[in-house]
């Protein structure tokens, strides 16, 4: 399901240790599946440094063609998965999440039993740009991340922008609230700067502080 946006937050990273378990996770599936939320975003992304303001990393949500759970399921289970109930349950039995633990991170996935349009993203299925933004507020809840936001602005232009390493959707702007100066790792990007212009952000700085 994901964490509401939280400002106080923006210039924190996803730790990278859980991202590359829950990557090993996903590859164990990612033939059953069709990639939601955040892990949809992180594929569809240029290589980006794991900013928590960028897109959700809490947990892994998905979409299992009803056909294809069973065998979803017993592969989960033989990972060392287990069901657990949430407050999300409802009688139609279309979610399910599964949890397990793995070097004390808590892995959670999301599984929603539906069939969806897909595209191809770095090798994975992800939930077509246009779908997946109508989950958010019903779904999916971060929907303030500037991943979800910038694909928003992009698709109401034209709804068949390739989305597709597009830098975007990973951007950093003075327009976007709460980001006009945001802390990272002791040090700051302010106004609009993609985080891929990190370095020549820094050696500007640097530059400016010696002139000073």
């Amino acid at each position: 399901m994901g964490d509401p946006h939280n400002p106080k937050r923006i210039g924190e990273t996803w730790n990278q240790e859980r991202i590359d378990l829950q990557l090993k996770e996903i590859d164990s599936f990612k033939d059953l599946a069709v990639l939601s939320g955040g892990w949809a975003w992180h594929f569809m992304s240029p290589t980006h440094e794991e900013l928590k303001i960028l897109h959700d990393h809490k947990d892994i949500d998905i979409f299992v063609t009803p056909s294809d759970f069973e065998t979803f399921r017993t592969r989960l289970i033989e990972r060392g998965y287990e069901r657990t109930h949430t407050k999300y349950d409802d009688p139609s039995g279309d979610f399910y999440r599964f949890v397990k633990r793995i070097d004390g991170w808590k892995i959670v996935i999301d599984a929603f039993l539906q069939t969806v349009q897909w595209i191809e993203a770095k090798g994975y299925r992800v939930v077509e740009p246009n779908l997946l933004l109508s989950y958010y507020g019903v779904k999916h809840t971060s929907e303030e991340c500037i991943a979800v936001q910038a694909a928003r602005k992009l698709l109401d232009k034209n709804q068949k922008t390739n989305l597709i390493d597009n830098k975007e959707l990973i951007l950093l702007s003075r327009r976007t609230p709460n980001i006009r100066r945001v802390k990272m790792d002791r040090r700051y990007f302010l106004g609009e700067t993609s985080i891929e212009n990190r370095d020549d952000y820094d050696s500007r700085r640097k530059e400016h502080r010696r002139k000073a």
